[in-house]
């Protein structure tokens, strides 16, 4: 398990990833800027991201890596879950 970051996104760069993501049309994932912290909202719950870097955070309960992908613009075209079982895509709507 990672340890807590004391590392927070700058506001402009959390804005970029706060959008709905589309997991291969099965579930939509929500992520948005609350009390200063990255949050996720799945159908199961929400859960909190530890910052990294400005694209890499992981999931403060599980330690699951998310990675915010970037176009060569700059712009967030997805999120990725890396577990040690699978790597999950998400596309940006």
């Amino acid at each position: 398990m990672r340890r807590d970051s004391t590392l927070r996104p700058r506001r402009g760069e959390a804005r970029r990833v706060c959008r709905e993501y589309d997991l291969r049309g099965s579930a939509k994932y929500t992520v948005l800027l609350e009390d200063g912290k990255l949050k996720v909202i799945t159908n199961n719950g929400k859960f909190e991201l530890v910052a990294e870097s400005e694209t890499k955070f992981f999931r403060k309960e599980s330690g699951t890596e998310i990675v915010f992908v970037k176009d060569g613009s700059g712009r967030v075209t997805e999120m990725v879950f890396n577990s040690s079982a699978q790597e999950i895509r998400l596309k940006k709507l």
